[in-house]
């Protein structure tokens, strides 16, 4: 299994859900990846 690290793109508010972001994250020779995240639960 490989590891490799992500750095966040951008993040922005979810259109639909005040509680939610979506968060765009890519890595060199990676495609972007879209996640959608609880706003309450940033580490």
């Amino acid at each position: 299994m490989s590891i490799f690290a992500l750095q966040v793109l951008s993040r922005t508010a979810h259109p639909q859900a005040d509680a939610l972001d979506v968060y765009a994250f890519g890595a060199p020779g990676r495609d972007d990846v879209q996640v959608v995240g609880n706003r309450e639960r940033v580490h």
